[in-house]
């Protein structure tokens, strides 16, 4: 929340980059019906059901693996409850319902502990709740079990490359991307996420060629995902081949028109391009120009309405993308955002805030970053119960990000909810502690709202036995609150020792008084 307003333009770009790749409505009823009747053990008409989808997605993994526990059971070589159980957790996790699917995944392995495929989707389950090292036990299980499991690697190794995961190795990463492809060459997905491994870890290492040979292959496989051209695009762009990235960020922007992703990077590289009013830095983009020669592209609007400094003309840059782009979502959210951290908040104007959030998301649902921003405009108007329903929304959808547990522990805080508000500090500081050292602060606030003084003291006395130099503020705060519980002997040793160090606020003459004896 507060550090969403001062980064700007590069963390806009990311709440767009989570966006599902979406399939027809027809493929979405067509997988909901199989897994119903899977459910019911009615395997016929999943079968069915789960063949006629595979028609309008031939390239869904999870729909191979559907129909394969089906022959399952048809041989029985697998319990016909234990493949119920497995179905009832797919059904669950279409709903995003993790915990649930755990317990039925747990069902389906007591019938048959020798079901890879439910080790893998327990696998993702935990790793959807970011109970990162049970999913990787259940992704080394799912292989034990079934040796050629092709997506038992791919999504091992999407996990040890991924970047919040302290036990990731990318080296593993790759070789397991290498193993899923090995096993089936047809997995687009591998290909796409080896290329994703390469930039992340392996930037001055991997050739140029082999990105793009990975790419065209994820593309020839699967040509309808938004994504592989888009990175693809990105690649190029790397490479100075312009045209080429134009071209791949135009393809991903057909296919889904609400990515902005490619949006900001075909605009972005139209105002390099076109650069006349920075000529001495051509790496700065000049918007004006590259308006002149792309009127109708609703990005470039949006995208000098960040680098404007006026208020008036930003807001104007956004009406016109809106103009030109009616349906575009984050034209609705940028105008929004605007307002937000502008003075035009101060003036109260929640509701133009609100509504252009909300049109936004009436446009886009499945973007998580929409929510949590609408969150905190509830968060700061007293609708708690709507914020803290908004933050609910985005951690369903991205419950990967720490600072959503973050954000809505601070929701909590705000409405008096102190025990709440210190189970989601802890989840944020348990799932990336690197990053969350501003929530301790609010979590001892928690901890002093709710009469816990002896966690406060236990996290004090970690942060001395931890860091032995620690600022004399760590004693003189562990000192204030041994004093708040009444043992007044410790808390004189700690102001002393504050003050030893240089912070003798506490060591006053009433407290040295009081502390004769001690």
């Amino acid at each position: 929340m507060k550090l969403l307003k001062t980064i700007g333009v590069s963390f806009i770009v990311l709440l767009f980059l989570s966006a599902a790749l979406c399939y027809s409505q027809t493929y979405q009823e067509l997988h909901t019906k199989g897994v119903e009747y899977a459910s019911l053990g009615k395997f016929n008409e999943a079968r069915e059901s789960f063949e006629k989808a595979l028609e309008v997605s031939p390239y869904s993994n999870d729909l191979k693996e559907y129909l394969r526990v089906i022959d399952y059971v048809n041989l029985k070589t697998i319990e016909v409850y234990a493949a119920i159980n497995y179905f009832d957790g797919i059904g669950y996790s279409s709903k995003r319902q993790w915990d649930q699917a755990i317990n039925a995944f747990n069902k389906a392995l007591k019938l048959n502990p020798i079901f890879a495929e439910v080790y893998l989707r327990r696998g993702i389950s935990h790793f959807n709740i970011v109970e990162l090292d049970r999913a990787i036990s259940d992704y080394n299980k799912a292989i034990d079990v079934s040796p050629a499991y092709a997506l038992a690697y791919y999504y091992r190794g999407d996990l040890y490359g991924y970047l919040l995961y302290e036990k990731g190795d990318p080296i593993k990463a790759l070789a397991d991307f290498n193993k899923a492809i090995e096993i089936d060459p047809d997995n687009a997905e591998a290909y796409y996420k080896r290329v994703t491994l390469y930039l992340n870890f392996f930037r001055r290492k991997i050739m140029f060629d082999r990105k793009i040979s990975d790419l065209n292959k994820a593309i020839e496989l699967n040509p309808k995902n938004y994504l592989y051209y888009y990175i693809r695009g990105q690649v190029y762009h790397g490479q100075q081949l312009y045209d080429n990235a134009i071209s791949d960020y135009n393809k991903a922007l057909e296919i889904n028109p609400q990515y902005t992703g490619a949006g900001f990077s075909r605009g972005r590289l139209y105002a390099q391009l076109y650069s006349k009013k920075f000529s001495h830095y051509p790496e700065l983009p000049d918007y004006d120009n590259a308006l002149k020669i792309h009127p109708e592209d609703p990005w470039l609007y949006i995208l000098r309405s960040y680098s404007q400094g006026n208020n008036d003309n930003a807001i104007s840059d956004l009406n016109k993308a809106i103009e030109i782009a009616p349906k575009l979502a984050g034209a609705y959210f940028s105008r929004g955002y605007r307002y937000y951290n502008s003075e035009i908040e101060i003036k109260g104007h929640y509701n133009d805030i609100i509504s252009d959030f909300s049109k936004a998301i009436e446009l886009n649902p499945e973007n998580p970053g929409y929510y949590s921003q609408r969150a905190d405009v509830y968060a700061k108007t007293g609708l708690y119960d709507k914020a803290i329903a908004d933050i609910n929304r985005a951690i369903v959808l991205d419950p990967g990000n720490f600072n959503f547990y973050g954000d809505r522990g601070i929701i909590y805080y705000k409405a008096g909810k102190y025990i709440e508000a210190i189970a989601d500090y802890n989840k944020t500081i348990e799932m990336w502690p690197r990053q969350a050292g501003s929530y301790y602060k609010s979590l001892l606030d928690a901890y002093a709202n709710t009469g816990q003084y002896n966690k406060i003291i236990e996290y004090y006395s970690k942060s001395i036995e931890k860091y032995p130099n620690v600022s004399a503020d760590t004693y003189r705060n562990r000192g204030d609150t041994y004093d708040k519980v009444g043992d007044l002997e410790k808390a004189c040793y700690d102001w002393k020792k504050a003050c030893d160090l240089g912070e003798c606020k506490r060591w006053s003459i009433v407290n040295r008084i009081r502390c004769l004896g001690k």
